[in-house]
C-alpha cells in the first residue's frame, strides 16, 4: 500500500527516490524498503511524510494500516491544525519558497554535470534556510509525539514484552528504556491492585483483536503511583503474529482532581445529612420552586427531594402557613432588594397535616451583572423550642397570677438584697408603695439584723428555708413576728443570683387556764 502512495506521490511531483528522500528528510534506504518491500512506516516517519507532502496524516495513517495511530491523531490533533496545506503555505515566506526552487534547480545541473565551486556553497546555504521552513512544520508533530504526558509503546502480545516505549517513559515514570525492554518489566511494574484484573483483561481483548483501553496505576521508579489510560490496537506483525500498539497516557491529575471533588462531594452529602433541617436553592416565585434541597426535607415535610423539587408534588410555598405567606414574601423580597441576608420563623404546614415552626436564613445568589439567579438558604424546625417558649410564658403567666393575687407577702431579691418584685400584699404588710419597695434593701426591714445574716448562711448550705422565725419591721418602725419560707434562685451556671420569699405574720399563741 505505501509503495503505491509513494509511486503516485513521486508520479504526480515528478520525483525520483532521491529527490523524494531529500524533500521528506529521510534515507534513501528507507524510501527503497517502502516501495520495493512494501514495509510500513513508523508512527513518526507517517507523520514526517504528511506533513512534508501536504497529506492529512489522519488519512494517511488508515491508508498504511495504522489505525489506532490514526485515531489518535484524531482525537488529539484538531483538523485545523493538519498539515493539509498548499506549497505555499508550507514555507514561512515568499523567500523560503524561492531558495527551495532555486535549491531543486541547483540539484538538477548536478545531475547533469553543470555544477561547480561557487554552486555549491550557494547549494548549502538554500538547502539549510529553506530546511528551516520544513522543520517549522515537522516540530508540531514532534511536540505532539514527545513533550506532551502521552508515552507510544510497541509491545510483542506473545511474551508481552516492550519492543518500543517512546522517550516520555522516563520522564514520566522514571525508567530507562533499557530497563522496558527487559522481559516482563511491564506487568512487574503495575501496581498489585490491578495487576491480575489487567492482565485478564488485556488477554480476553487481545484475543478478540480489537482495540480497547483501560485505566490503571503503575509504581514509578522512585515508588509514587502514576494513573495511566493505555489505548491498545490489536495488529498483525511478522508472520501473521499479534502485535500490539498503542499509547499510555498520563492521567494521574486528572485522577486527583475527580478523586478531591469526590472527597468534597462526600463530605457536603455527609454534612448536609447531618444538619437538623433542610438545605435549598429555589427561584423567587410566590410557589419558591426548589431546584434543590438536602434530604433533611423529608424529616422537615414529610417530602422527599424528588418530589419537593420542581414542585412535582407540591410546591414549597403552599406548605406555608396560609396566615404567614404575605409576611414571608414581603421580608424576603425586602432583604433581596437590598442584597442582604434574611431570617424568618413561621408556621408550615406538612403534607400529613402537622403544623411546624420554622426558622429560616438565606440570600439571594446574584451574577456579576446583578441579576437575580436564585435564593440560597436553611430552614430547621422549631417546634419545639416554640412550645418551650410558649409553656414557658404560660407558666410565668400562671406565676405571676399566683404572685400576685397570693395573700402572703411575696418577694424576690438580688443575691446582695436588693428587693426586686414584690407583690401587693408584700407592701400592704410593710406599709411601702410600690415605688418605694422596689430597690429597698431588705436587711432594712429585720428589726434584727444578725437574722439577716444567719437565715442568707443557711440559704447558702441548704439551698431553701421553711418558717424561718424572724423580727421584722414596718416602714412606721412597728415590728412584726414572722415565718419566712425562701428558696435560692440560682443560675446556670450553679451560682446563687437572688432569694424567693414568702412571709407570714406569725399566729399570736394563747394560753389555756
Amino acid at each position: 500500500m505505501i509503495s503505491e502512495y509513494l509511486s503516485k506521490k513521486m508520479e504526480e511531483k515528478n520525483l525520483n527516490q532521491t529527490e523524494l528522500a531529500r524533500e521528506v528528510g529521510l534515507s534513501i534506504g528507507t524510501i527503497s524498503k517502502w516501495l520495493r518491500r512494501n514495509e510500513t512506516p513508523d508512527l513518526v516517519s507517517c507523520l514526517k511524510l504528511a506533513a512534508c507532502l501536504t497529506e492529512d496524516p489522519v488519512v494517511l495513517l488508515e491508508m498504511v494500516g495504522r489505525q489506532a495511530d490514526a485515531e489518535l491523531v484524531r482525537k488529539f490533533v484538531p483538523e485545523s491544525l493538519r498539515p493539509r496545506v498548499s506549497e505555499d503555505n508550507l514555507y514561512e515566506s515568499t523567500e523560503h519558497r524561492e531558495l527551495h526552487r532555486g535549491l531543486q534547480r541547483l540539484l538538477q545541473r548536478e545531475t547533469e554535470g553543470e555544477i561547480g565551486e561557487i554552486d555549491v556553497h550557494f547549494g548549502m546555504t538554500l538547502m539549510k534556510r529553506s530546511l528551516d521552513a520544513l522543520l517549522e512544520k515537522e516540530n508540531f508533530f514532534r511536540h505532539f509525539v514527545e513533550k506532551v504526558k502521552l508515552i507510544p509503546w510497541e509491545m510483542d502480545a506473545a511474551k508481552w514484552r516492550v519492543t518500543y516505549i517512546g522517550p516520555q517513559a522516563e520522564k514520566i515514570l522514571g525508567y530507562s528504556k533499557e530497563e522496558w525492554y527487559k522481559e516482563n518489566f511491564w506487568i512487574e511494574h503495575i501496581h498489585n491492585s490491578d495487576r491480575d484484573w489487567v492482565v485478564r483483561y488485556c488477554l480476553e481483548s487481545t484475543m478478540k483483536g480489537t482495540e480497547y483501553d483501560f485505566e490503571y496505576r503503575m509504581i514509578a521508579s522512585d515508588h509514587h503511583v502514576v494513573w495511566l489510560r493505555n489505548i491498545v490496537h490489536v495488529g498483525l506483525g511478522v508472520q501473521g503474529a499479534k502485535q500490539l500498539r498503542g499509547f499510555m497516557l498520563d492521567i494521574t491529575e486528572q485522577k486527583k482532581m475527580a478523586e478531591t471533588i469526590a472527597e468534597s462531594q462526600r463530605t457536603l452529602s455527609t454534612l448536609m445529612g447531618n444538619l437538623p433541617g433542610m438545605a435549598y436553592r429555589c427561584r423567587n416565585d410566590r410557589n419558591w420552586t426548589m431546584e434543590f434541597v438536602s434530604d433533611g426535607c423529608y424529616e422537615l415535610t414529610g417530602l422527599r427531594p424528588s418530589e419537593l423539587c420542581g414542585s412535582r408534588h407540591t410546591s414549597f410555598g403552599q406548605l406555608v402557613h396560609c396566615d404567614d405567606r404575605e409576611r414571608v414574601w414581603n421580608n424576603v423580597q425586602g432583604a433581596l432588594k437590598e442584597n442582604n441576608y434574611f431570617q424568618l420563623e413561621y408556621r408550615l404546614i406538612t403534607v400529613n397535616d402537622e403544623l411546624k415552626w420554622v426558622w429560616e436564613q438565606g440570600r439571594g445568589v446574584f451574577s456579576s451583572d446583578g441579576y437575580l439567579v436564585a435564593i440560597e438558604g436553611f430552614i430547621t424546625d422549631i417546634t419545639k423550642r416554640v412550645r418551650m417558649e410558649q409553656a414557658l410564658k404560660e407558666s410565668d403567666e400562671q406565676y405571676r397570677m399566683l404572685f400576685e393575687d397570693s395573700k402572703d407577702a411575696c418577694y424576690v431579691t438580688t443575691r446582695d438584697g436588693k428587693i426586686i418584685e414584690a407583690n401587693s400584699s408584700m407592701m400592704e404588710l410593710f406599709g411601702y408603695r410600690s415605688e418605694e419597695m422596689i430597690g429597698l434593701d431588705v436587711l432594712s426591714l429585720y428589726a434584727e439584723p444578725e437574722q439577716r445574716s444567719h437565715l442568707e448562711l443557711e440559704l447558702e448550705q441548704q439551698g431553701h428555708v421553711r418558717d424561718y422565725k424572724v423580727r421584722l419591721k414596718r416602714r412606721d418602725e412597728k415590728t412584726l413576728d414572722c415565718l419566712l419560707t425562701s428558696n435560692a434562685r440560682r443560675a446556670e451556671d450553679g451560682h446563687i443570683a437572688g432569694y424567693l420569699g414568702i412571709i407570714r405574720e406569725k399566729p399570736i399563741e394563747t394560753s389555756n387556764r
